[in-house]
């Protein structure tokens, strides 16, 4: 029995010793990897051609693999390398794993072993030279199993809690921190593991690490919540000592000293301000004196912070300080003094950021905002710069000016600019005649611009356009309409908008991200790869958070890796936490992974962030909390949104009527979707109609489809719909057979994405197992095969083990039958339909005589949560079938012929 470890460094073993070095020449092992990655559903050899050879014409790299297929086979044994047509797999029984044992054992719930078995990375620092799209698969696959590690540690650490083991406890969490050490919810959760272990000077320490990270890695200030963790724990520390009469000691200190509290904008602490009467009387315009330009910068700052401070307390006393301060925009003074540039700068940011109803833009965000506007992060402020800035951050105003030195004094000249439009709203102006004049001037100066910050309305303050990199303001607006249009549902609207944008600045990432979404969305797979290719070119130039928003949605509609791409989108929430993209990103991943629960929370969370997008999100919730059997969530969800989204009631009602098998209320909720523009009824009718048993009228339905939307997904899921309950019914097996037929054909007309292609094909080929029609079975494999090109995707995968489960159902083999539609519906892809892999293992069971399992697998059926996957409508059908089959004597399930 040999033993292939792929944690850590790859290596293949026998009784526990490595073997010769010719058995570990790297495209073997990296062979073995993949046809272990493959499982019981192997891997194609095109697939595994254009990953191990991509250089090497077609005849060449296949005469390779047959050659290391051979070589493997004469070391391993002859069973070790199994062939099924076009499929290469590895025989377990010859060759195990610790990654099949990983994923094994995690699949039955047994954590702790699972984790023995992870000893480091997957296939940690291998790599074959030459190979770009074999190092692409490695980085997915190790991604992939590190968030499946990640979960697991995450839940034995919460079990340790529950149990109060907190040593325990720690030592998961600890694991979980070294696996992704800037996560701040991770940090926290250790922290608290240790905190209640009694090791709070470990917990301190690991808050200084994560704020070091933070700014070492990411160029972020420490997270907030971890250094208020660290704050509360230091402060309780401190108020023990106390009680107990000990002094400060060791780990008193700030766990975070290079970002102190009391200067939220500054990256080290500020120098202590001088006394007003530090100012030399020697000073001269004109005169670049660092030490007396110093000094009278922070006597300025001294003097205005006292004032200002005092203002704010009144204000606050008074209980005049907004719920929604206004932003302003500072720019540098440009001065032909520096030293008095500054100065005049200085003592109105202090006047502003001490004036109630207002905030400042602080320097982290300026250099963040010049970084999306590809700018140096240091790049001196023009004018026009300035109401650009103020224009894309949302600020009322935008202040600018010059310092000019005349004689012994100056002139001091700042405008306002509104910020929506750029125009000019006021000007202050100040002409100290001498040196000692300047400080009262520079005061009123600051006062003036402070108290009319203060006076702007609402009403000229607009909302910050996206923050998101480009050069072209024009194309920020484009891409800020697009989403709003997004908001409304209007996709239209938004795609003729991010083509604008594009148009505009062609090297736009994050609009060509947008672009390819929508084009997804609307069944226009090929370009929208296109475009995400583009925009995953260009992410590097762009800052972190937008890299790794490119890579997310990359990962689930190109590479079809949601576990990847979820993890991509956990690291742009941790991030920013405020920024509704994540959380909408998230709830598309984990819907495309059936976790309704958790799809639904986060897609409130988009909601709550940001309402102005609130659509995507809503309807994410709803058919989350829909698919998870909870129409009551799901109504209040609709109800709230439902004038921007009046469809979504429909649906939930409609829904709720098919969950209840309540047909009349079906059909009535059908009627109002014929009111709603944004909804085509037929669909519903249809389904509505067929769970009622009335087969001709529903007929009608489907030739109303196929005319009306030939084009679109509602003409296949019709053809599919009708042939198989007319199938269920007792209906013609060729009929149905030429019916799948034809959607196969439709699908292969079509531009689809993976998910599609295989939910849509894995029903036709089911739908041809109740036909008997092995031909049509054919067909559809053929489909996936030349839908994937030999790229694995998980999609695809899943689909081909459907395949795979309805030929051996059609050839009266219902072993295989059963186990490999057991095997296939415990995963998901997006908007998958499990109901019919349920019903087929069913059958399969009572066609063996396994009567109690089949009668388990119908009883399932009747529960949404359990059996639906992301397709109500397919299950509200299947699930009539079951209850008959239940309803009925004891007996074999019929055969497909």
């Amino acid at each position: 029995m040999w033993r292939l470890k792929t944690f850590g460094a790859l290596t293949i073993l026998a009784g526990g010793e490595d073997r010769p070095p010719r058995v570990v020449q790297r495209r073997r092992l990296a062979l073995l990897a993949l046809l272990d990655a493959g499982g019981a559903v192997g891997m194609p050899r095109d697939r595994l051609l254009a990953l191990l050879w991509p250089e090497a014409s077609g005849a060449v790299a296949r005469h390779s693999l047959a050659q290391l297929v051979y070589a493997l086979r004469r070391q391993l044994g002859d069973g070790a390398v199994l062939s099924d047509g076009d499929i290469l797999r590895l025989d377990p029984g010859a060759v195990a794993s610790d990654r099949a044992e990983f994923e094994t054992l995690l699949d039955r719930g047994e954590l702790e072993n699972a984790l023995r078995c992870y000893a480091g990375a997957y296939l940690d620092g291998f790599g074959v030279p030459g190979t770009p799209e074999l190092e692409r698969w490695i980085d997915r696959e190790r991604a992939r199993l590190a968030a499946r590690y990640a979960l697991a540690l995450e839940t034995l650490a919460a079990e340790a809690e529950r149990a109060g083991h907190h040593d325990r406890a720690a030592t998961h969490w600890r694991d979980r921190a070294a696996l992704d050490p800037l996560s701040a919810p991770v940090a926290l959760s250790y922290m608290r593991a240790l905190a209640a272990a009694g090791n709070v000077a470990a917990a301190l320490q690991h808050a200084r690490v994560h704020a070091l990270l933070r700014r070492e890695e990411l160029e972020l200030r420490a997270d907030a919540d971890v250094m208020a963790y660290a704050d509360a724990l230091r402060g309780a520390a401190a108020s023990a000592r106390e009680r107990d009469g000990v002094g400060e000691g060791e780990g008193a200190g700030h766990p975070h000293t290079d970002e102190p509290t009391s200067a939220p904008h500054a990256l080290g602490p500020p120098p202590a301000p001088a006394s007003p009467t530090s100012v030399s009387s020697r000073w001269r315009p004109g005169r670049r004196h660092v030490v007396l330009a110093g000094a009278l910068a922070l006597a300025v700052i001294a003097t205005m912070a006292t004032l200002g401070v005092r203002r704010l307390r009144i204000h606050q006393l008074e209980g005049a300080h907004p719920s929604t301060p206004r932003l302003i925009v500072l720019s540098a003074f440009r001065a032909s003094d520096a030293s008095l540039g500054l100065a005049v700068h200085e003592a109105v940011r202090a006047e502003l950021e001490n004036t109630s109803g207002v905030r400042v833009l602080d320097d982290a965000q300026l250099a963040a905002a010049l970084q999306r506007m590809e700018m140096p992060r240091d790049a001196a402020l023009t004018d026009a710069t300035t109401a650009e800035l103020a224009q894309r951050e949302g600020a009322a105003l935008a202040v600018v000016g010059t310092v000019t030195a005349v004689g012994t004094g100056a002139l001091i000249v700042v405008r306002l600019l509104d910020g929506p439009s750029g125009r000019a709203v006021a000007t202050l102006t100040e002409r100290p005649s001498s040196e000692n004049a300047v400080l009262d001037a520079i005061a009123r100066i600051a006062r003036g611009v402070a108290d009319r910050a203060q006076g702007v309305r609402g009403a000229s303050v607009a909302a910050p356009l996206p923050a998101v990199t480009t050069r072209s303001l024009s194309a920020l607006r484009d891409y800020a309409l697009a989403r709003q249009a997004l908001g409304h549902f209007d996709r239209a609207t938004a795609l003729q908008a991010l083509t604008a944008a594009v148009e505009e600045d062609s090297l736009f990432a994050l609009a060509r991200y947008l672009r390819a979404d929508l084009l997804w969305f609307s069944d226009h797979e090929q370009e929208a790869e296109r475009e995400l290719q583009r925009a995953l070119a260009l992410s590097g130039r762009l800052p972190l958070r937008e890299r790794l928003v490119v890579r997310a949605r990359y990962e689930q509609l190109v590479a079809d890796r949601t576990d990847s791409a979820l993890a991509y989108w956990s690291l742009v929430r941790d991030l920013d936490r405020s920024q509704a993209l994540a959380y909408e990103g998230m709830a598309w991943s984990y819907r495309a992974q059936g976790r309704w629960p958790e799809a639904a929370a986060v897609a409130d969370t988009a909601m709550a962030l940001d309402s102005s997008t609130v659509t995507p999100s809503a309807t994410n919730r709803v058919y989350a909390l829909l698919s998870d059997g909870d129409t009551a969530a799901a109504a209040a969800t609709a109800a709230a949104v439902h004038a921007r989204c009046p469809w979504l009631t429909t649906q939930v009602r409609f829904a709720t009527a098919l969950e209840r098998r309540d047909w009349p209320g079906a059909l009535r909720a059908a009627g109002d979707a014929a009111r709603d523009s944004l909804v085509v009824a037929a669909p519903y009718r249809q389904v509505a109609l067929l769970g009622a048993g009335r087969i001709a009228e529903a007929r009608g339905e489907r030739t109303r489809i196929q005319r009306a939307s030939p084009g679109a997904q509602f003409t296949p899921r019709a053809m599919l719909a009708q042939a198989w309950v007319e199938r269920a019914r007792g209906g013609s097996a060729r009929t149905a057979a030429r019916a799948a037929r034809d959607v196969l054909a439709w699908v292969e007309r079509a531009d689809l994405s993976a998910p599609a292609v295989a939910r849509l094909t894995e029903r036709a080929a089911e739908l041809a197992a109740r036909a008997g029609d092995t031909a049509g079975i054919g067909a559809a494999r053929q489909v996936l095969v030349r839908a994937d090109a030999g790229r694995g995707l998980p999609s695809y995968r899943l689909a081909l083990l459907t395949v795979r489960a309805a030929d051996a159902y059609a050839r009266g083999d219902m072993r295989p039958a059963a186990e490999l539609a057991d095997e296939s519906r415990r995963q998901m892809f997006f908007g998958r339909a499990l109901a019919p892999l349920f019903l087929l293992e069913a059958d399969a069971r009572a066609a063996l005589g396994e009567h109690a399992l089949a009668g388990e697998l119908y009883g399932l059926l009747r529960d949404v949560r359990a059996s639906a996957g992301d397709d109500v409508e397919t299950w509200a059908l299947v699930r009539e079938v079951a209850e008959e089959r239940l309803a009925a004597p004891v007996q074999s399930a019929p055969r497909a012929r």
